[in-house]
């Protein structure tokens, strides 16, 4: 009565390198589908904001910062945000007048 016991473990140990080959293979193409979305949509690590302007006023708020700090990051924040602006449209201005 062993042998038929035996049977169903030797289909599995014949299966287990093409099931782990599988799985292998699902995971390489779910982590290029993300690199390749990242990079179609821009997105890069750097881009995010290490924090917002509704964290500076919860710091202010809590007592983290004072109010005179509070106002020259945000200032910071306006001024780094308008200039990468600026320089936005400048380069799609010169990316429009090439063609």
């Amino acid at each position: 009565m062993s042998a038929p016991a035996a049977e169903p473990l030797s289909h599995f140990v014949r299966l287990a390198p093409v099931l782990g080959a599988l799985v292998l293979i699902v995971i390489a193409g779910a982590v290029a589908l993300l690199l390749i979305k990242r990079w179609w949509k821009g997105e890069s690590e750097a881009a995010t904001p290490g924090f917002t302007l509704g964290d500076l006023r919860a710091m202010r708020d809590s007592g983290e910062i004072s109010v005179a700090e509070y106002e020259r990051a945000k200032e910071q924040m306006v001024r780094k945000v308008r200039t990468h602006a600026t320089s936005a449209k400048a380069v799609k201005g010169q990316r429009g007048t090439t063609r």
